[in-house]
C-alpha cells in the first residue's frame, strides 16, 4: 500500500504549531492540532475507503477556501463539503466517521429541492485533503487540475465507485460519470482502462446553460460491460 506523506501537514509557511501525534496505530495516527480542542484519525497508508472519499470528494464535493470568521475569536472557516440525497448523505457520514473518527453535520442545501449537504469545519481534514491528498480548493470547476491519480491507482475501483455513487448516474442502459472539466475525464477514461480494463465512451456533452456547455460525461453503454462494471463495484465493501 502506498505511504501517505503526513509531513505536508504542517507547512511553516503559513501554520504556526505543528500538529501533535497522541495515538499511534498499525494504519493510522491520531494528532491534536492548534489548541489542543481539535483531534482526528489520520490514515497513513492509501486503502479502499479512503480512496472511494477521495471519488466522492470530486464528484460532488469540494474544498472551500478559507474565509475570515467575524466571531470565536476570529480566524478563519475550514470546511470540507459534500452534496447529495439524504440517505446517501447519511450513509457518507458513517464512512467519514469510520476513516477519520470525526462526525461531520448535515444540513438541507437550500439550492435545490431533494439535495442535502455534509459539513466538516476540521482544519485538520481540510489540510488533509487540500495538502496531502492534493484536491483544489474551491469549487468543482477546479477539480479539472488534480492530477494526483496515483494516489488511487491501487484501489482504482473504489476510487470510481466514490464518483458514479456522487456524479455519476447508474441507469438502465448506461453507467456515467458526469463532470465540468473535459480533461479530467479524459484522464478518468484513461485511467479506468489502465487500471480495469474498463472502456469508457466520450466525453461528451451532458447539458449546457444558456448555449453553453455545462458539463461532461463518459459512459458504458453496451450491457456486457455495464454489467460486468456494477458486479465489480457490487463486490467492494465500503461502510
Amino acid at each position: 500500500m502506498t505511504p501517505l506523506d503526513l509531513h505536508r501537514l504542517f507547512d511553516r509557511r503559513y501554520d504556526i504549531l505543528q500538529p501533535q501525534p497522541i495515538q499511534f496505530g498499525s494504519t493510522f495516527v491520531r494528532m491534536r492540532f492548534i489548541n489542543g480542542k481539535q483531534t482526528l484519525r489520520i490514515p497513513i497508508w492509501m486503502n479502499g475507503k479512503l480512496a472511494y472519499l477521495i471519488g466522492v470528494v470530486i464528484g460532488d464535493g469540494y474544498l472551500s477556501k478559507p474565509t475570515r470568521r467575524k466571531s470565536h475569536g476570529g480566524g478563519f472557516h475550514w470546511k470540507l463539503v459534500i452534496t447529495g440525497p439524504h440517505g446517501y448523505i447519511v450513509y457518507l457520514q458513517k464512512v467519514f466517521e469510520g476513516v477519520f473518527s470525526v462526525r461531520g453535520g448535515i444540513i438541507k442545501d437550500k439550492r435545490k429541492r431533494d439535495s442535502w449537504q455534509l459539513r466538516f469545519g476540521s482544519l485538520v481534514l481540510h489540510r488533509f485533503f487540500a495538502r496531502v491528498i492534493g484536491i483544489p480548493q474551491g469549487k468543482k470547476t477546479t477539480h479539472g487540475s488534480w492530477t494526483s491519480l496515483e494516489f488511487v491507482r491501487e484501489f482504482p475501483l473504489y476510487f470510481l465507485k466514490g464518483l458514479i455513487d456522487s456524479d455519476g448516474h447508474i441507469g438502465r442502459r448506461y453507467v456515467g460519470i458526469i463532470q465540468k472539466r473535459f480533461r479530467f475525464l479524459v484522464r478518468i477514461k484513461r485511467f479506468a482502462h489502465e487500471t480495469v480494463g474498463i472502456d469508457f465512451n466520450g466525453p461528451r456533452v451532458n447539458s449546457r446553460k444558456k448555449g453553453l456547455i455545462a458539463s461532461w460525461i463518459i459512459s458504458i453503454n453496451r450491457g456486457r460491460d455495464r454489467t460486468r462494471l456494477l458486479r465489480l463495484l457490487g463486490h467492494l465493501r465500503i461502510g
